[in-house]
């Protein structure tokens, strides 16, 4: 009920701004019988557009709003809008996120890519990274963004938890409704208006009617494409659900299950085993893949070594030098002396 009041709300408000629009428009040049008719006809097309807001909100004459709408100047119906073929079926956006894992990469991802073409969907996006490296690990991952027909969604997820363990998912639901029938009232609105002033153009005999009419037709005709661009984006939103979606290759599979205590130790116990072997792996690995570099190192290490041993000698020889020679200097002023 809270919708329906806030719909037929805008509608009346559109309604009066289109009437006021009308009434006003005997300042904006129109003359003679042209000026009364752009006036008329802006005045009608307030009130279809805000009769068939209301139609669109499944209303009748229960809230004294009908859906044949009169002249407002007095004269006969001059239009009726069908309001018979109601769409009630509600938008939704469907968005679901995925984690997955699996032991069997290629497998795996081309069989995702051949269930997306089996269910009519596509691939938006995808993004792989084959992460080899010379230690051995493959840490191969794939992100794709899917797009599934909506029918199609709950059929689609279920096949991908079937051929993959699943660690995390969620799903958002997105209701658009409200949003969708206000913007297509706005189109409908819109197209009453662009019809009137046809009519309007086709009588204008005044070049400033004429230049007057084409631009209002210019803006409307660009907001109406604005409009169609909008819902054929919701269209494709509602029709089409997004799927991101993480694909992970791993040696193990994460543990999705609570475990005992005494099956937590012995998978940490096998885990601990797993990370000591690759470590060696990785370790022998790394020696043999930086020998060059280790060489280089090691002669540097060698050269300093040996020009500080040199060195060494050398200054060691100098001291032992010129104390031979104080020893000797020494001798000779003793010996002087004893003369």
């Amino acid at each position: 009920m809270k919708k329906n009041i806030s719909v037929l709300t805008m509608a009346l408000a559109m309604a009066a701004m289109l009437s006021a629009c009308g009434s006003f428009s005997a300042d904006e040049g129109f003359n003679g019988s042209t000026q009364n008719s752009f006036a008329d006809s802006k005045a009608m097309v307030a009130t279809e557009a805000a009769a068939e807001a209301a139609a669109d909100a499944g209303w009748g004459s229960e809230y004294g709003y009908e859906a044949e709408t009169s002249d407002v100047t007095g004269g006969a119906n001059e239009s009726q809008i069908d309001t018979s073929a109601v769409d009630t079926s509600r938008k939704l956006i469907r968005t679901v996120n995925m984690s997955t894992e699996t032991k069997e990469f290629e497998r795996v991802t081309q069989e995702i890519e051949a269930k997306v073409k089996s269910l009519n969907g596509y691939i938006e996006s995808m993004n792989t990274y084959n992460g080899s490296t010379y230690y051995g690990k493959s840490e191969r991952h794939a992100d794709y963004t899917i797009r599934i027909p909506k029918a199609n969604l709950d059929t689609f997820v279920n096949q991908v938890s079937e051929a993959s363990n699943v660690t995390n998912k969620s799903e958002n639901v997105e209701d658009v409704t409200l949003t969708y029938v206000d913007i297509d009232s706005r189109k409908k609105a819109l197209l009453v208006e662009q019809d009137r002033l046809l009519e309007l153009l086709e009588k204008a005999e005044s070049v400033e009617d004429i230049i007057t009419i084409e631009s209002r037709l210019s803006d409307i005709r660009y907001q109406i494409q604005s409009i169609e661009s909008q819902l054929r984006t919701y269209d494709n939103q509602v029709d089409y659900s997004t799927v991101y979606l993480n694909v992970q290759e791993v040696i193990d599979y994460t543990v999705v299950e609570e475990e005992s205590v005494l099956e937590r130790m012995g998978r940490g116990f096998m885990e601990s085993l797993h990370d000591l072997g690759d470590s060696i792996v990785d370790m022998a690995v790394w020696f043999v893949v930086n020998i060059p570099y280790l060489l280089v190192i090691a002669v540097i290490i060698f050269l300093i070594i040996f020009f500080s041993i040199r060195a060494g000698r050398k200054n060691k020889h100098r001291q032992k030098s010129k104390k031979s020679k104080e020893d000797s200097n020494a001798e000779n002023g003793s010996g002087e002396s004893d003369k």
